[in-house]
């Protein structure tokens, strides 16, 4: 099975979200019926709460009409979760087919540039200003993060390692890596690990939402992986490198610029 035999319906729904229905995904995953899957949902209800709003939708059973009933509709993040807690034997082929669908839509409805320098991406992902602080990134990340890492948090601050995480699954993955070589020109280090600012300080409010989604996205993937190289590897089922330019954010081709390096941190 392969994502170019298996098309999903993916939609994008009145709140801006791109989502898939709980029918679509039981139907892909090998469900019988679709009350087997919901059971999967009702167990993990918190969890999926957790990664984005729920949306119930009232429809009807086909073009034809027919007693209506609710259908939730899951964002990426919700539904990557849910095939990742499936035990069916499409999981893996469901987790890399909607991945690369929820990208290839997001393209699709993005109007950016095509070829893009270090000049005009920092006018694409640069504030005016440094931004006021707030947090980006719950306890739970930092949790789970370090679990995976098999590092320790000290009394103050996160392990080293953190950080080069951060950069490689966060930063060079939405903006490329080129993106963060600006963010990191913008925000200097004022000794060898210290900045003066956290780096989404420097972004434009408009990456905020993606930027929410994707830290949701990889605290679902850290939830499940169990060691750095098992997260890298559900990472990329989950995000094709074949479907990764220069970042998420942006279209430039690869050619131009290199894709965001995906190995797990060392």
């Amino acid at each position: 099975m392969t994502t170019q035999i298996m098309p999903f319906h993916i939609e994008k729904k009145h709140d801006g979200e791109l989502r898939i229905s709980e029918t679509e995904l039981a139907r892909r995953l090998g469900y019988a019926r679709d009350r087997d899957f919901r059971r999967i949902v009702k167990a993990y209800r918190r969890r999926i709460d957790r990664l984005g709003s729920a949306l119930l939708l009232r429809e009807t059973s086909g073009k034809a009409g027919g007693r209506p009933k609710t259908v939730e509709w899951f964002t990426q993040e919700q539904a990557v979760f849910l095939a990742s807690r499936s035990d069916t034997t499409a999981a893996d082929d469901v987790m890399e087919g909607i991945s690369v669908q929820f990208v290839e839509m997001r393209k699709r409805l993005t109007n950016t540039a095509p070829a893009l320098t270090k000049e005009l991406l920092a006018m694409n992902i640069l504030s005016p200003e440094v931004r006021v602080w707030e947090k980006k990134f719950e306890p739970p990340f930092f949790e789970k993060l370090h679990r995976v890492l098999g590092v320790h948090r000290s009394t103050r601050n996160n392990h080293p390692l953190c950080g080069k995480f951060i950069n490689k699954y966060v930063y060079e993955f939405l903006f490329g890596n080129l993106g963060l070589e600006v963010i990191r020109d913008a925000n200097p280090s004022n000794t060898e690990y210290h900045r003066a600012f956290k780096h989404h300080q420097m972004l434009k409010p408009e990456h905020d939402e993606p930027f929410r989604t994707h830290i949701k996205m990889l605290t679902a993937l850290l939830s499940v992986a169990q060691s750095p190289k098992h997260f890298n590897d559900i990472f990329n089922t989950a995000f094709p490198k074949k479907q990764t330019q220069i970042g998420m954010m942006f279209n430039e081709i690869s050619q131009r610029v290199s894709s965001p390096a995906l190995e797990y941190v060392k």
